[in-house]
């Protein structure tokens, strides 16, 4: 008899989540997979709930990928260097008034 200690982990996390990583990494349409049931009210449900977690993913991506790029960053810089001489034309204009 093996202790319960023993046992091995019939779901390891590890695994599970390498898994999932490769699922998502495929892009697997899952609508395509699985079998619908056709006709009911829950069915909708369940395709305006992906819908919206493609959105997400899709959005989430996009933030991902302008974060990497350093647009921000850029932007940004951009936004205070013009900041910065707005202020001196309104120092100038405030000295000679």
């Amino acid at each position: 008899m093996m202790s319960s200690k023993s046992k091995p982990n019939p779901l390891p996390l590890e695994d599970t989540l390498r898994d999932l990583a490769f699922i998502r990494a495929a892009e697997v349409d899952f609508g395509a997979v699985l079998p619908t049931v056709v006709g009911t009210t829950q069915t909708s449900d369940v395709d305006r709930l992906v819908d919206r977690s493609l959105e997400f993913v899709r959005e989430a991506r996009e933030a991902i990928k302008v974060h990497n790029k350093e647009d921000v960053g850029r932007q940004g810089d951009r936004v205070d260097q013009v900041r910065e001489r707005l202020e001196e034309v309104v120092e100038g204009l405030e000295s000679e008034a």
